[in-house]
């Protein structure tokens, strides 16, 4: 049976997990949007013509990918903080009822 502390500690380690690729997708979206975007932007400026546009037109389709695999990440990152959420009740009970049941209901 696991101890109180490490279903804590595992549900801390879960939670920082997802802290983490929030913040990768934070930067995912910022390099996208703000980055990217700039840099196509001023080859637009400075560069014409067919190859350009093509140029263009593919930088915006990994703006794109770059976009959704952030949203993706955020999704992800959610899904984790909801089942940390879940396993940590669960466990819990399961720890309070084996508690109970190890000191006849003697217990904190």
């Amino acid at each position: 049976m696991k101890s109180e502390y490490t279903i804590y500690m595992d549900f801390q380690k879960a939670k920082a997990q997802a802290d983490e690729l929030k913040s990768l997708a934070a930067e995912l979206r910022n390099i996208a949007d703000r980055d990217l975007a700039e840099c196509l932007s001023g080859i637009s400026v400075h560069w014409k013509g067919d190859n350009a546009a093509n140029f263009i037109g593919k930088g915006n389709l990994v703006k794109s990918r770059l976009a959704d695999a952030a949203k993706n990440l955020e999704q992800t990152a959610s899904t984790i903080q909801k089942i940390a959420v879940q396993t940590y009740q669960a466990e819990m009970r399961a720890y309070n009822i084996a508690k109970r049941a190890m000191f006849g209901g003697r217990g904190r």
